[in-house]
């Protein structure tokens, strides 16, 4: 025999490198055509382009929600265990890590899409408060701009104030729930 099968086997080892071998090559071949692994598509937004802003949110909600819907995190981690108790530290108490989970996922699909979709749709704060009570012209000099009643400048001063204390406030709240998501991603695949 001209070659010892361990020597073959051991120069093919040390020649191919791991990314080209064909048992690899077919599992990047099936990940690329059918398992996306490392590509997370936000359900909620579209197709076109959006700020960065925008869009790291969505992906790391949207990693959340795969996680809770399409792991069986319930069958697989005891997550109300006493010997174990999967606890983390939220706003100075602990809590379980599941009810912090669901906590978050809640908010993103109960509260924070709900209020995303009447913002760009219609029929947000701005749409009922201030513009019904637009000014009849704009001046931007001394004068102001002119108004059907004083009454409607109120109400368009005051529409625009409250627009303004609701969008920080929800983005106060979504960079709230962004730490508190991070805190949690090491213990998602407990």
């Amino acid at each position: 025999m001209l070659f010892n099968i361990d020597s073959l086997e051991s120069l093919y080892y040390s020649i191919v490198p791991y990314n080209y071998r064909p048992g690899n090559l077919w599992y990047q071949f099936i990940c690329w055509l059918w398992k996306r692994h490392s590509t997370v598509k936000p359900r909620y937004l579209p197709h076109t382009w959006c700020d960065k802003c925008v869009l790291a949110p969505h992906l790391m909600f949207e990693v959340l929600s795969k996680f809770i819907e399409e792991e069986s995190i319930d069958e697989i981690v005891a997550w109300y265990d006493i010997e174990w108790s999967h606890k983390i530290p939220v706003n100075g108490s602990l809590v379980y890590i599941r009810d912090e989970i669901q906590d978050l996922y809640d908010w993103w699909h109960k509260v924070y899409i709900p209020y995303e979709n009447e913002r760009y749709k219609g029929g947000s704060i701005w749409d009922i408060w201030v513009e019904p009570y637009k000014p009849i012209k704009y001046n931007y000099g001394k004068e102001g701009h002119q108004f059907k009643s004083p009454e409607d400048e109120f109400r368009y001063h005051w529409g625009i104030m409250f627009h303004n204390d609701f969008e920080r406030y929800m983005e106060v709240e979504l960079e709230h729930r962004l730490h508190r998501l991070v805190n949690i991603i090491p213990n998602l695949w407990c």
